[in-house]
């Protein structure tokens, strides 16, 4: 998905129909809980630091972004 010139990219173990129903659970809880949403994206990291992104074993982490600057 693709929003304001950015890229959302993820993996999914499900059919086509969980997958459906996972996208509209996520558009209510925006609806609903904005900020909330906001807050699943627990850390950023540009791409060079990918490593850190992929090897972090911090619990606190939900959802984790690369962040590819222009140019790359």
């Amino acid at each position: 998905m693709v929003l304001r010139n950015q890229l959302l990219l993820g993996t999914v173990n499900a059919n086509i129909t969980a997958f459906h129903s996972g996208v509209r659970h996520l558009l209510e809880f925006q609806r609903e809980f904005p900020a909330q949403m906001k807050q699943l994206i627990t850390h950023r990291y540009p791409m060079e630091q990918y490593d850190q992104a992929i090897n972090s074993n911090d619990p606190g982490r939900i959802k984790v972004t690369l962040e590819i600057s222009p140019g790359h």
